[in-house]
C-alpha cells in the first residue's frame, strides 16, 4: 500500500526578538510501506531550575522520507532537512533531522 501526501502549510511565527516571519512546511511524499522504518522522535525541553534545554523522548513514529522545512524571516529565507514521519494515530509531522533516531534496519 502506498501513501501519498502533498501539503504546503503557511504558519506565522514571532521570534523572541519580536520579528514576524512565515514558515512554510513543504511536504510531498509517496512511500511504500515496505521501505518505511521506525524512528524514535525527540524534542527540546527545559527543566525547572536548569539554564539549558535537554533533548528528551517524544515517542515513536514511522519514517516516510526526507523533506525540507523552510522559514521566511525578515532578513531572508532559511531551509533545513527534515524527516516526514507518521505517528501511530495517523498524523503526519515534519521533524528536524537531528531530532530522530532510526531504530530499525532498512528492509
Amino acid at each position: 500500500m502506498a501513501l501519498t501526501v502533498s501539503c504546503v502549510a503557511p504558519v506565522f511565527i514571532v521570534g523572541i526578538t519580536g520579528q514576524i516571519g512565515t514558515a512554510f512546511l513543504e511536504m510531498n511524499m509517496t512511500s511504500n510501506n515496505d521501505a518505511m522504518r521506525k524512528v524514535a522522535v525527540f524534542k527540546w525541553k527545559r527543566f525547572e531550575g536548569e539554564d539549558a534545554y535537554s533533548r528528551v523522548s517524544d515517542g515513536f513514529a514511522t519514517f516516510h522520507e526526507w523533506g525540507v522545512n523552510s522559514e521566511e524571516l525578515t532578513d531572508g529565507v532559511g531551509t533545513c532537512s527534515a524527516a516526514i514521519v507518521e505517528r501511530d494515530n495517523g498524523s503526519i509531522e515534519l521533524v528536524a533531522a537531528e531530532m530522530i533516531q532510526f531504530i530499525e534496519e532498512p528492509t
